[in-house]
């Protein structure tokens, strides 16, 4: 793994793993399902919980990589790096979703705009991560 990938990873990790343990207290709890009922996603308590449950689950995959990338073998830590920036993709393309979606308003986003920065800056550092990666076991 790069230092690259480790700064990344690393945010990434960090990051995911906040943003869904916030999604439990209040207000962000709140916003969260304001969101998933206004964004019309089916399977109202499904949709609730997996993305929590997907945020914290994604992000100690990542925060395993990032810690035990010399301890397993590379077929292993290719398969948990992969999947957990992945998954980072699948998270930030159903908040873009929620974020475009006309009927979720502006105050319950966290940055209280409609404007997905902060999805797009990490569907960005996921994509870059897993190009880095790969581009880095081509040389």
């Amino acid at each position: 793994m790069t230092k690259s990938n480790q700064i990344i990873t690393g945010i990434l990790g960090v990051s995911m793993f906040m943003f869904g343990i916030l999604k439990f207290i209040n207000p962000f709890k709140t916003w969260y399902s304001v969101q998933i009922i206004k964004s019309e996603l089916p399977f109202y308590d499904l949709s609730f919980w997996s993305g929590q449950i997907g945020e914290i689950f994604i992000s100690l995959l990542l925060l395993f990589a990032l810690r035990y990338n010399t301890r397993v073998s590379n077929n292993i830590f290719n398969k948990i790096f992969t999947i957990g920036n992945i998954g980072v993709i699948i998270i930030m393309i159903m908040a873009f979703y929620v974020h475009l979606h006309p009927n979720v308003p502006a105050d319950v986003l966290p940055l209280k705009i409609r404007t997905p920065y902060i999805p797009g800056l990490f569907l960005l550092l996921a994509v870059l991560n897993l190009y880095i990666k790969h581009y880095n076991l081509k040389q």
